[in-house]
């Protein structure tokens, strides 16, 4: 009965989207309708991995530099400007993307440059040296750049806080006579690191961390960064005052502002307390930050920045900041690439922000409405009015007339949408996951909700891609997951499956114990009666316990006592079954939700196929996010037996991790038990210390019979020379 409790326990705790009534029939649903054909599965995710590869290589660093920088008689060349060099070029950088952007001007500027400090991820060398193209790699040798690893999952640590200290150094010594070229890319500010002397580094990680927890987006985090810190916010322009510096940018924020950039590292910045203390508060963290903390947040700076400063604008005078690539250069490739395969692209927008559900929300209804005018169910009028306003992504009366006119000309392959931006997920739970898993997540979940709303959307094929172009979603190894309704109720079928096969197992040992007990029982009393006519041939009517009786009872008790060995069989038998099934309970999209745990649902279901794992891209310009669409030719005559997903356990990795085994024991623990306490029985012979009971008694000459209460028995046998039948 206590593993029916626990299972009772486990079905009612787990917050299930989809009740039990109608489980069966989302199932069958999602057989019948949605994308469970494997090769169509994996036909439409290879179109949009293509399509991701094309905007990531788009906006690789050494694409951007050869592209848009030329060096020649000591000119610099970007774009439209041009830039003659100081006597000596000295070079920093720091981000995910600065490593490739300085090998290429490592081998452009060759002699003129003098030294350079960069500071890059863990494994970017790694990611170098096992890169295809072999045409561009750091000089071993006779190379002046230090390449410097650090920041390990996007936080800064040690490594970083002491590269940092080299870049310092390098540019204080700098002068007049000096050019210095500041490489920047998104993931800067876990790579320039260097909290103001007063505080800790632990409190700037604790403040940084709160504000990401809570939801706080990427310019309100690099706004506090920016006042925690000694570089960030022009702090790095004012330490290599007054050589001449060019800084070159692979943005990483919507709208390219170069101030929040890495947290601006050269770019002015009064770093006024009022925005700060505003943002803390918005989170409701103000009252939580205390001590040199506060008194640092809530502080105005005094910099003598006046000669450094240009009179109209507050900008460095010495600090020219140039956009090198952002997010739309990703997008436009990748929608040119779409065209190779047939299909018709979309671009919604470059900026999408906001929570990740919010998010998820918006995509789910952009596609609906895109379905229902590829239905002609909708007047483009009517479209505009349902899209202008929406929040996250509301499109102009221009895109909609775009969309109208793509969708009349669209080809048979389809329609993808294509988006991109950075949204925000509010930690609530301890899992591992990031912000593009758990947006593909919701999308499932939201589609699929629209679809039990209106069930022709069933004649669509769907699927979500939502990746960082950096290769790195969150603290995982995985750049992004893949989205499609039927996770939710294939992973509902699996749990009904495990947890099915968990009860068959507990009802088969509850009835074997049922059994064994009942043999017990049977046995008992068969030695209770036995052991009542031994006591009754041994029994002394002065009413005294022998040491024989005392052997008889300890004989029944150990009889009766419940064998050890039997309950841990049985623990052997039916744990590892409800260990299974708390596994997957785990992996029920709304759990996984609940608890921030997006990288182990997908890496167990179906073995990670749905994970999209691309390692470090050398690149960070935010996500790329792709919604394909495709109705289906017929539906009327599918051979489900072929197409459908054969959806057994053995497809899923169901493996028990150590902390579900840590949470058994702590939800589950037995307390000791002690059988002697449970197991005395009443005797029918009183004991030697317990005082007789007020009872008829006869005297030694069998002559006066007696009744009273205050009457002493001697404490001997007063029938033991007496000759009685027994």
């Amino acid at each position: 009965m206590r593993y029916e409790r626990i299972l009772h326990k486990l079905a009612r705790y787990s917050n299930q989207a989809f009740s039990q009534s109608n489980l069966l029939s989302i199932v069958k649903l999602t057989r019948r309708k949605m994308s469970t054909d494997p090769k169509a599965l994996e036909k439409s995710k290879f179109v949009l991995k293509d399509m991701y590869f094309a905007g990531v290589n788009a906006v690789s660093p050494k694409t951007l530099m050869l592209n848009k920088v030329k060096f020649k008689d000591g000119m610099l060349y970007i774009g439209d400007q041009s830039f003659e060099l100081k006597e000596n070029v000295y070079l920093v950088g720091f981000g995910k993307a600065v490593m490739g952007m300085a090998v290429v001007l490592e081998h452009m500027l060759g002699s003129y440059l003098k030294r350079g400090v960069v500071s890059v991820p863990s494994a970017s060398t790694d990611s170098m040296w096992k890169s295809e193209d072999k045409s561009y790699f750091p000089l071993i040798g006779s190379g002046v750049v230090k390449y410097y690893e650090g920041s390990e999952h996007n936080q800064p640590d040690d490594r970083s806080l002491e590269t940092t200290h080299e870049i310092i150094d390098l540019v204080e010594s700098l002068t007049e006579n000096d050019t210095l070229i500041v490489l920047i890319s998104g993931g800067g500010s876990a790579l320039l690191y260097m909290p103001r002397p007063v505080i800790e580094c632990e409190d700037k990680l604790y403040v940084c961390k709160m504000l990401q927890a809570a939801g706080a987006d990427i310019k309100e985090l690099n706004i506090v960064r920016s006042k925690l810190s000694m570089v960030k916010g022009g702090g790095l322009a004012r330490m290599a005052y007054p050589a001449t510096i060019i800084s070159l940018i692979l943005s990483d924020i919507v709208d390219d502002p170069i101030e929040l950039i890495a947290s601006g590292p050269t770019v002015y910045n009064s770093k006024s307390p009022k925005e700060v203390i505003a943002i803390l508060k918005k989170y409701n963290l103000f009252e939580r930050v205390d001590g040199d903390v506060k008194k640092l947040l809530t502080s105005k700076e005094k910099f003598k920045d006046k000669k450094l400063l240009t009179r109209k604008k507050k900008q460095f005078k010495h600090v020219t900041n140039i956009i090198l690539g952002n997010n739309t250069v990703a997008i436009e490739a990748a929608s040119l690439q779409a065209y190779h395969h047939k299909l018709t692209p979309i671009i919604l927008r470059p900026d999408v922000v906001g929570n990740v559900h919010d998010v998820s929300l918006a995509y789910v209804h952009i596609t609906s409405l895109i379905c229902l005018a590829l239905d002609k169910a909708l007047e483009k009028e009517e479209f505009f009015e349902k899209v202008k306003d929406i929040p996250v992504l509301s499109l102009s009366a221009a895109k909609v007339d775009e969309i109208y006119n793509l969708i009349d000309n669209m080809s048979e392959e389809g329609i993808v949408l294509i988006g991109g931006g950075e949204p925000t997920v509010v930690v609530k739970g301890k899992g591992k996951g990031g912000r593009n898993q758990e947006l593909a997540l919701h999308f499932s979940l939201d589609w699929l909700a629209k679809i039990k709303g209106y069930p022709r959307f069933s004649e669509y094929e769907i699927i979500m891609l939502s990746a960082g172009t950096d290769g790195q979603d969150g603290p995982t190894d995985a750049a992004g997951a893949f989205g499609y309704p039927a996770i939710g109720p294939l992973i509902h079928d699996v749990y009904a499956r495990v947890k099915s096969i968990a009860s068959k197992v507990i009802i088969k040992e509850e009835e074997k114990k049922e059994a064994l007990r009942k043999k017990l029982e049977e046995q008992e009393q068969l030695n209770i009666q036995q052991q009542r006519k031994d006591l009754c041939k041994t029994q002394q009517l002065s009413g005294f316990i022998t040491n024989k009786k005392k052997e008889i009872i300890k004989t029944m008790e150990k009889e009766v006592r419940p064998n050890k060995e039997i309950d841990e069989n049985d623990e052997d038998n039916v744990v590892p079954f409800i260990l299974q099934t708390m596994e997957v309970e785990r992996m029920l999209p709304e759990n996984t939700l609940n608890e921030n745990d997006s990288y182990n649902l997908y890496s167990r279901f179906k073995r990670g196929t749905d994970l999209f794992k691309t390692g470090f891209t050398g690149t960070n310009v935010m996500d790329l996010h792709f919604i394909y669409i495709k109705k289906r030719k017929c539906d009327c005559k599918i051979d489900f037996g072929k197409e459908f997903f054969q959806n057994t356990l053995d497809v899923h990795d169901l493996h028990i991790d150590t902390s579900t085994i840590e949470k058994y024991k702590n939800l589950y623990k037995r307390e000791p038990f002690h059988w002697d306490k449970f197991l005395s029985r009443p005797s029918a012979v009183a004991d030697e210390k317990i005082d007789q009971l007020n009872i008829k008694i006869i005297d030694a000459n069998l002559t006066d019979p007696c009744c009273r209460k205050d009457r002493k028995f001697p404490l001997k046998n007063l029938l033991e020379d007496k000759d009685l039948p027994l």
